[in-house]
């Protein structure tokens, strides 16, 4: 165990050399080794900054990172599909706006409502059993799972492992809830295996008709897996609509056209993966992304990559580190790297956090020692584990993402590293995790690069307007989503569902050409000042 000596003089000897790599990959290991002397060294040295934000602290609701500067009329948790109805009914008779949520931890904010907020990952999260009576000939029901929508990745991974089974693809949480997820354009890891809706069969509404009565439908695809006569004979109070613009329009609706009581979606057989962590300099690594997209898919080298960046030179070059995953079925061994295991807040997060705000001049070289801390070779796990990128899900963060078609992705990443070098030198802004590069598959579009960029902090406080904790970024505006009048009876759908599939919608931010390194750097300085959100720190543990 270290000394509190050991804690002292690496701190200082970094503060004193804020360059110095060796000394902060030796804080580093000293702070994983004792996480509760790196943080008595630190508070000794000065006070630790707030793990919140007062401004957020003081909002009147805050549901992990669902935050408004207003609460709800009602908050209302159905615990069955009777009290779901009852509950869409009553917000029609008293003409409130409902908004269903799985349990709030969207970046979006989508959730924001004055009238009616319902959550359902507490009372809507079981497991259903799927009715082959109804279902066509031919179907394999041994591949489908039928779940209500408060299901989290979490519990249906458990249910589909013992099953021999686990979902096409997956999130990085498992926290979030499968429906909470699709329904907001959520999607899992790789460039060949598409979006979470894309999975999905059937999904079980409840909206209002043309009177404002509480109805229900169930939405699939023109060759969906129910056979009409059978549904209709067994279930007459509950309306078949097999259209695959509709459908399409319901799996990625965030709300618009009724609340998603359950859904349904394809399964496959379990696997594991195998994970390989690798350092790189970005010099070395660009060249080869072409390859390493084209070697993910069914059959091929790779699951899934990700890469992890830390935007800022130290000792002359821009590290980064890449994540390959490859299938298998050889059991598991191995572990992954501690910094990913249990890196969570009380670990990394607050020490990165205390040094942007006494000494932030030290937080290259200690996210550089932080990428560096997560190599690790050949580990085996289940999928359900493996697709899971860590603790990091746990960090209080102000988060953004934006897509760029994957052909651009050098070019995004060069303009990463000239944008924060320039906020960094010119307004004092520092960034202090490293940038996740996800490429994955846009559902009926060519593959995206995924930038996902969390903590942004600014260390000065007029900038910040928040001289009562200076570390964190000014508030933005967020994205306006785009309102969809809603027809009664499934027909908010149609200016979604017309849309041809290679059309992209022009509010996903989708870019449909390359663009020059110029280009590149306008549209991340756009997307990274459309920060929408702190995520709450989960006390007890982390759309």
């Amino acid at each position: 165990m270290p000394t509190q000596a050991q804690h002292d003089q690496a701190i200082q000897q970094l503060i004193a050399n804020p360059a110095d790599s060796a000394t902060a990959r030796r804080l580093l290991d000293l702070a994983r080794e004792d996480p509760a002397g790196a943080k008595a060294a630190h508070g000794r040295v000065e006070p630790p900054p707030p793990a919140i934000p007062l401004d957020v602290q003081q909002l009147p609701f805050k549901r992990h990172n669902l935050m408004m500067p207003f609460s709800p009329k009602q908050i209302a948790m159905p615990r069955s599909l009777e009290e779901l109805v009852a509950i869409v009914q009553a917000a029609a008779v008293a003409a409130e706006p409902i908004k269903s949520i799985g349990d709030g931890y969207g970046f979006a904010n989508t959730g924001f409502t004055k009238g009616c907020l319902s959550p359902t990952v507490e009372g809507l999260n079981r497991i259903l059993t799927v009715d082959r009576e109804v279902l066509k000939a031919g179907v394999d029901a041994d591949h489908l799972c039928k779940f209500e929508s408060g299901a989290t990745l979490e519990l249906i991974g458990a249910h589909l492992w013992a099953l021999g089974k686990a979902v096409l693809n997956q999130p990085g949480y498992e926290k979030l809830t499968y429906v909470g997820t699709m329904s907001s354009g959520g999607h899992g890891s790789g460039t060949w295996c598409g979006p979470l809706s894309e999975h999905a069969r059937a999904l079980h509404l409840v909206t209002l008709d043309e009177q404002g009565k509480a109805v229900q439908f169930q939405v699939e695809p023109g060759d969906g897996i129910s056979d009409p006569a059978k549904f209709a004979a067994k279930y007459p109070a509950l309306e078949l609509v097999q259209d695959d613009e509709m459908f399409r329009a319901c799996t990625v609706a965030m709300g618009c056209l009724g609340i998603i009581y359950s859904a349904t979606i394809e399964v496959r057989d379990a696997y594991n993966i195998n994970e390989t962590r690798t350092k790189f300099s970005w010099a070395a690594l660009k060249p080869r992304l072409p390859q390493l997209l084209a070697d993910q898919g069914t059959g091929k080298r790779l699951h899934s990559i990700e890469v992890w960046l830390n935007p800022y030179p130290v000792d002359g070059q821009v590290s980064c580190v890449l994540g390959e995953r490859r299938e298998t079925q050889d059991a598991p061994r191995g572990e992954r790297a501690l910094v990913i295991e249990y890196g969570g807040p009380e670990f990394l997060y607050r020490l990165l956090a205390w040094w942007i705000e006494h000494h932030p001049s030290a937080v290259p070289v200690l996210i550089d020692a932080a990428i560096t801390a997560t190599q690790a070779r050949d580990v085996v796990m289940n999928a359900t584990k493996g697709l899971n990128f860590g603790s990091v899900n746990l960090a209080p963060v102000t988060a953004c993402a934006c897509g760029v078609p994957s052909a651009d992705i050098g070019n995004l990443v060069e303009a990463l590293i000239g944008f924060f070098s320039d906020t960094s030198a010119r307004h004092g802004v520092l960034h202090d995790e490293p940038d996740r590069l996800a490429l994955r598959e846009g559902g009926h579009r060519p593959p995206l690069a995924g930038l996902r960029s969390r903590y942004l902090h600014d260390r000065n406080p007029d900038l910040a307007g928040n001289a009562a904790s200076p570390r964190y970024a000014r508030s933005v505006p967020r994205f306006s989503l785009r309102k969809l009048r809603r027809p009664s009876a499934l027909g908010a759908g149609e200016r979604h569902a017309r849309r041809p599939a290679e059309s992209p919608l022009s509010e996903t931010g989708l870019l449909s050409r390359v663009l020059s390194r110029a280009q590149s750097k306008g549209f991340l300085r756009q997307c990274l000042h459309r920060t929408d959100g702190f995520s709450k720190m989960n006390e007890g543990h982390p759309a």
